[in-house]
């Protein structure tokens, strides 16, 4: 520089200086260095932790060693199985979330400390503020169903229970919503798995009453989560009692005397153990083409006899529960779109009872009109462990007459 010339710039840095100002009392022209700053920690559910950084994390993001679980109020303790990044947010182009997949869900309401190391920004920023706690949020134990006959009751649990907080019999309770006998349980035991617990009460449950049992508040999982208020119960129906079939069979003479007719007689269907079970498609079968009893306002398809018919069995009486479908009523029935909806209609009515029953999960049905006036009819049943089996009659008329 001519003649000592000296920058304003750097005159007025050393005057400031001369003054006795340090350099390090001066305003940085420079933005400070950018760091990697953990900002929250969350359950998102049980078994999920959910981290939200400032800028999108890497280095060790993804080895769980890089993550401390700590409990910090009694809760059990955390391992974490796997991490994974989270979804990308909008105008975003790298996701600023990490998910942390927990071998166990933590203690509900349980606080708990994150500590993070080996992570870095995605240029290499260093990692700022590197610790969060949160609050455990954890499924609580509860029942899903009950089942019960006789002396016993079944109890389902959405998950396994700490067999530690079983509970005392006298802690349980089994009790009529209804007309049904009041019992005691008198002993409760945990089956394998510690998912399903088996009651015994006294004296016997009333048949085709309603019960409901009552979890102690006791029950509680591995992991200390005490079971909800609210799924401590469970409601059942007690099925009808079987009467089993007498070894003698007898009959009514004219004269008012019993004939002894020997064993055996009133075995209706043949028993035993290479007697065959029922198929499938022969309970379709059976519920389609069996005359349900026509309702008081349908439409019979002759009016003839005496009396007339309207379809039905003598079990309708006794049981409150028709059976069979009402296809019959359709015999003399022009095949068009109102037709067409009744099949399916009567078909689905027939075929409901598989579902209420357990044989099957869903039953569908479709029905077509082919040529020359024909119906074809198929039905696929969904079964309870995960297959189907479907059935198709191409001429549903000429079926139902057959079965008729």
């Amino acid at each position: 520089m001519a003649d000592g010339f000296v920058p304003p710039f750097h005159h007025s840095t050393l005057g400031t200086m001369q003054d006795g100002i340090t350099p390090d009392a001066l305003p940085s022209i420079f933005p400070p260095d950018p760091v990697l700053d953990l900002l929250t920690a969350a359950n998102d559910g049980p078994p999920t932790i959910v981290l939200a950084f400032s800028m999108p994390p890497a280095g060790a993001v993804f080895d769980p060693a890089s993550y401390v679980l700590t409990a910090l109020d009694g809760g059990v303790p955390l391992a974490i199985a796997s991490v994974a990044l989270g979804t990308v947010a909008p105008g975003e182009t790298y996701p600023r979330t990490a998910r942390l997949a927990l071998v166990s869900q933590g203690t509900n309401g349980k606080s708990y400390r994150i500590d993070v190391a080996g992570i870095t920004g995605p240029d290499g920023e260093a990692l700022g503020v590197s610790t969060r706690s949160f609050v455990a949020v954890a499924t609580r134990p509860a029942l899903v169903s009950a089942a019960g006959a006789g002396q016993g009751v079944t109890v389902a649990f959405n998950e396994p229970i700490d067999p530690a907080t079983l509970g005392a019999p006298v802690a349980w309770s089994v009790s009529p919503l209804a007309a049904g006998a009041h019992v005691a349980v008198t002993n409760v035991a945990l089956l394998a798995g510690n998912q399903t617990a088996v009651l015994t009460t006294l004296p016997d449950l009333t048949t085709v009453e309603t019960y409901r049992v009552t979890a102690p508040a006791t029950i509680a999982d591995s992991m200390g989560n005490v079971i909800a208020p609210a799924g401590r119960t469970a409601d059942f129906l007690v099925p009808r009692k079987v009467e089993p079939e007498s070894a003698t069979a007898w009959a009514a003479t004219a004269d008012g005397n019993l004939l002894d007719v020997g064993a055996g007689w009133l075995d209706l269907v043949p028993w035993g153990p290479n007697v065959p079970p029922t198929s499938l498609d022969q309970l379709v079968w059976i519920s389609l083409f069996s005359d349900r009893r026509a309702g008081p306002d349908d439409e019979l398809p002759d009016h003839g006899g005496d009396p007339v018919y309207r379809g039905g069995w003598w079990a309708d009486t006794y049981t409150g529960n028709a059976f069979g479908s009402k296809l019959w009523l359709l015999a003399r029935s022009p095949v068009n779109a109102t037709t067409l909806l009744k099949v399916r209609q009567y078909a689905a009515e027939a075929l409901a009872w598989m579902v209420d029953a357990g044989l099957a999960a869903r039953v569908d049905v479709a029905a077509e009109r082919q040529d020359f006036g024909r119906v074809a009819l198929k039905v696929v049943v969904s079964k309870t462990d995960g297959t189907k089996e479907s059935v198709a009659y191409p001429d549903l008329w000429s079926a139902f007459f057959q079965a008729a």
